[in-house]
């Protein structure tokens, strides 16, 4: 990695360790019932992608490194939400390669270290959230719910630079107890 590189990873890994000293993170054992299954999936997901997805990502966006002078070896940057990032931190280690903070930690930053055309890192997106209201009426033309139950959308993406990504949303529903999968692929994208 390049020196510049490194200076942005490091300054990103001091906000993020400023971030948690004013906002920790809870641990796993103080989480509701729902947000327990939203980080049990959320990281099921995370493991998922670096063990089956990220790896061929990475390699297609290595090859095309030469072309747009970005790091064959970027720094991967998590993004979630608190669930997310509880089963981030459950799951990895301190690295000098991966990070992971809310989506708006990482606007903050990149708005005073802008890295648009991701020379030096990629994205994973990895996060669950109660359906928008446009969302769970087209949902429920084809999915009914219950009394109690609730729908979740899991956005999913992954983002290796300014024209290569990939996403999708995964349509869930909470019964007050359970998760379960209605539909993957709800919605999906690539650029």
């Amino acid at each position: 990695m390049c020196p510049d590189g490194k200076a942005w990873f490091a300054a990103l890994k001091a906000q993020i360790a400023s971030a948690r000293k004013r906002r920790p993170l809870p641990q796993i054992t103080e989480l509701a019932a729902s947000d327990e299954a939203r980080c049990r999936l959320e990281g099921g997901t995370l493991l998922a992608w670096l063990e089956r997805h990220a790896p061929q990502l990475l390699q297609e966006r290595g090859i095309l490194s030469h072309l747009d002078q970005t790091q064959r070896e970027p720094f991967i940057v998590i993004l979630s939400g608190t669930t997310g990032l509880v089963a981030a931190q459950e799951i990895l280690s301190e690295s000098d390669r991966i990070a992971w903070l809310r989506p708006s930690e990482f606007d903050r930053f990149a708005r005073n270290h802008p890295d648009d055309d991701f020379k030096w890192h990629v994205r994973f997106i990895n996060e669950i959230t109660p359906a928008a209201p446009g969302v769970a009426a087209s949902a429920a033309e084809k999915y009914p719910l219950k009394r109690g139950e609730a729908y979740w959308i899991h956005h999913e993406a992954a983002v290796m630079g300014p024209l290569f990504a990939r996403g999708a949303e995964h349509l869930l529903k909470w019964d007050g107890s359970n998760v379960s999968v209605l539909e993957e692929c709800f919605g999906q994208w690539i650029s």
